[in-house]
């Protein structure tokens, strides 16, 4: 929401350049090159956003998580979907629409959250089914439960 709201023009191009660059990775089938190049685009909308707070916490959410990032792509449906959801994320970047923002971000964030229950749910991922860190209510994990999505603000 904030990094649409204080974007600049030269941040705005060079989240554009890596989204082009990623989708090259994506029509090549290049899952690492994709993953480098999404960590990235995260990281500059999180700076646009201007809000050190967010992006101290994005930073260490993403520690915790990123190798579970890479897992949630191996789909081709759902990597598909995650270049359509970029899409729109670029689009509401590019008309400085925060409520589009917010709504999109969200929803990439729980289409990423269901797919890690999923992948979980048939422990298809997970060397250690206990992961400590991964641990919340009813054994999900803790940063994806249904309920920590209204505590995370993902721009």
């Amino acid at each position: 929401e904030l990094a649409a709201q204080r974007i600049s023009a030269a941040q705005l191009s060079e989240i554009k350049a890596l989204h082009y660059e990623m989708l090259a990775c994506f029509a090549r089938d290049d899952l690492s090159g994709y993953y480098r190049l999404n960590a990235r685009i995260h990281l500059a909308i999180n700076e646009a956003a201007g809000n050190p707070l967010l992006m101290k916490t994005y930073k260490e959410i993403n520690a915790r998580v990123q190798s579970l990032r890479f897992r949630t792509n191996q789909n081709r449906s759902r990597w598909q979907e995650a270049v359509r959801e970029h899409e729109a994320i670029l689009q509401a970047l590019e008309s400085r629409d925060a409520a589009v923002m917010r709504r999109i971000l969200t929803e990439h964030l729980l289409h990423k959250r269901d797919t890690v229950v999923e992948l979980r749910r048939h422990r298809a991922f997970f060397r250690q089914p206990s992961s400590d860190f991964l641990k919340g209510p009813n054994n999900l994990p803790g940063f994806l439960t249904s309920e920590s999505h209204r505590y995370a603000d993902p721009a």
